[in-house]
């Protein structure tokens, strides 16, 4: 999962293709300078945009299990390093999953809990989603607003990055592609 999110928006790098090799879990190709994940089951290449935008839509569905209002915005941390065809592929997972641009925020990691918490904003009865992928560990949280106050609802924290059920939602929506080409 973290390495889908790491290769979103960059070239095809065959010297970083090699240095995560064996933590891919299949092979990685270069298709039109981008790369791709191989999925023999389907026989076709699957982008980390396809990947991230199935992961945030896992979580969208999650969170509106909590959401007492319905999810309202979408806040995703991104790693500083991440360059601006990083940041606009990532926003563009969240978009897929039925999200306007306005509803969006990329926030810096270090300026998640502060959005969270922010006082300054006008809308009033909103849920917020919080998704932050970092390189070893993930936190998912959704927070109820009234007012100007933030009541956390909901939050998951995984050190194994995803665990079972994420990567059993990845082959299930591999397992849906599939069903479809055939």
């Amino acid at each position: 999962m973290f390495l889908a999110k790491y290769l979103i928006g960059k070239r095809y790098d065959p010297d970083l293709v090699l240095r995560f090799e064996e933590d891919w879990g299949c092979q990685v190709d270069n298709v039109d300078g981008k790369p791709a994940f191989w999925i023999g089951s389907l026989q076709k290449h699957v982008f980390p945009l396809d990947m991230c935008t199935e992961i945030i839509r896992y979580f969208i569905d999650l969170s509106n299990v909590y959401a007492v209002y319905g999810i309202s915005n979408i806040c995703v941390t991104v790693p500083s390093y991440f360059d601006p065809n990083q940041r606009a592929l990532l926003q563009q997972a969240v978009e897929n999953c039925g999200y306007k641009p306005d509803q969006v925020s990329l926030f810096p990691d270090t300026d998640c809990f502060i959005f969270c918490y922010d006082d300054n904003a006008t809308i009033h009865k909103e849920t917020v989603a919080v998704l932050n992928i970092g390189f070893t560990s993930l936190t998912f949280a959704v927070y109820s607003r009234d007012g100007d106050h933030y009541s956390p609802c909901f939050s998951h924290s995984s050190f194994t990055l995803g665990g079972n059920e994420y990567t059993k939602r990845i082959y299930a929506w591999l397992s849906e592609e599939d069903l479809k080409k055939t």
